[in-house]
């Protein structure tokens, strides 16, 4: 027999209001709590909860790769920062074809620089045959000597001329007078340098040295 819903005893009776009840009972709205299916409680006896669906197959894992084999990216070095070149000057340029450059050298005669007038003559000529033999040029050398205002030989003047016969006449040369006294006379010294000498503008490097002790 069929039970009542409400009380769970078998129906016996089929009497109206009875009827009622059962079909108000079958109508009513239940869920399934394991697979959350909805329908009436008619329909709830005939139900089976469906099988749950198999999860996805995980995706293969890929071959391990050995060590020997990976490809590793090679590091590109940085590019070196860009240094500017230097601008090549006139002597650069000329000492491969040839030119000339002249050096004057304006130094003081008096007796305090006699330690040092052999050394300097060595090392004048030593340097310009140096850069004679290492370009092209044509190296002429001059020399002002100057002294104290009032000497016998107040200034000594060489033209340009070339390494050879520059190194022989400064090798005469003394250094005397002068000296003791108030500054030689440094700026009648300039003027000879600048006066008496032949200074060509067709010469590709122009130069002077000072040397002096005792500068005024």
């Amino acid at each position: 027999l069929r039970q009542c819903p409400e009380d769970r005893q078998p129906i016996r009776e089929r009497k109206q209001p009875h009827r009622v009840l059962c079909n108000q009972a079958n109508d009513a709205r239940v869920k399934c709590e394991e697979c959350g299916w909805v329908g009436t409680r008619e329909a709830s006896r005939s139900h089976r909860c469906a099988p749950p669906a198999p999860s996805p197959a995980p995706a293969p894992a890929a071959p391990a790769v050995p060590e020997r084999a990976r490809v590793v990216p090679a590091r590109v070095p940085a590019a070196p920062p860009q240094v500017p070149m230097p601008r090549p000057n006139r002597l650069r340029r000329s000492s491969a074809a040839g030119g000339l450059m002249l050096v004057a050298f304006l130094v003081d005669g008096t007796a305090s620089m006699q330690p040092w007038m052999d050394g300097l003559r060595d090392n004048i000529v030593d340097a310009a045959r140096e850069l004679a033999a290492l370009s092209n040029l044509d190296v002429r050398l001059a020399l002002v000597l100057y002294r104290d205002i009032g000497d016998a030989e107040r200034f000594v003047v060489l033209d340009f001329s070339p390494v050879t016969d520059f190194a022989d006449f400064l090798g005469r040369q003394e250094a005397k007078d002068g000296g003791g006294d108030a500054a030689e006379d440094v700026l009648g010294g300039w003027h000879q340098l600048t006066a008496a000498l032949s200074w060509r503008e067709d010469a590709v490097c122009r130069a002077c040295v000072w040397c002096g002790d005792a500068p005024g």
